[in-house]
């Protein structure tokens, strides 16, 4: 291709065999590259691929095999469906990005734990947040068998002091009662 020499020095060998893209990198890591004979910009990754081995067949996507998205090497590269792309990549990994080990399924989800514990945490202290402090429910005031007991407002406390009064002077009165029917 006519870039090919451009190409060439946009890339250096490293130790484990890719070849790493000097140039232009996407934010996800991909290396972008100018094909003046399209006049537009491709990922370096596929250019190499189809410069070097063969045209990207329809509905499949490049695979990096090295799992080095900045490598340009053909031979780390192989055309796959998405699916395949995306579950190659999934169990490839062995700990989530905070650090914590990935569990070993043979299907469903390997959600790591420790993360998913956390944001339950994060989300009950958020809900938590939300709400308003519970208020204290508070007896009806002198009303019920046991109104006197238990709260202290102002209410409450003037009811306890007429009960207590109120049971003093019948006591008093019964014992006058005696006094002068026994004496």
């Amino acid at each position: 291709m006519k870039d090919d020499g451009r190409f060439r020095e946009s890339w250096k060998t490293s130790n484990n065999g890719c070849w790493e893209w000097c140039g232009r990198l996407s934010d996800k890591g991909y290396g972008w590259f100018w094909d003046s004979a399209n006049k537009k910009h491709v990922k370096a990754h596929r250019w190499s691929y189809e410069s070097s081995v063969a045209a990207i067949p329809e509905g499949l996507e490049i695979d990096h095999l090295c799992r080095n998205r900045a490598c340009v090497n053909p031979g780390h590269l192989e055309p796959v469906t998405h699916a395949e792309n995306v579950r190659r990549a999934k169990y490839l990994k062995t700990e989530c990005v905070a650090g914590h080990p990935l569990p070993v399924v043979e299907s469903g989800s390997r959600e790591c734990q420790e993360c998913a514990r956390e944001r339950k945490r994060a989300y009950k202290a958020r809900q938590k947040a939300k709400q308003p402090p519970k208020e204290k429910k508070l007896p009806p005031h002198g009303r019920g068998r046991y109104a006197h007991h238990g709260c202290r407002c102002d209410i409450c406390c003037e009811a306890e002091k007429s009960y207590k009064r109120a049971w003093r002077e019948k006591q008093a009165v019964a014992i006058t009662r005696t006094e002068t029917t026994g004496a």
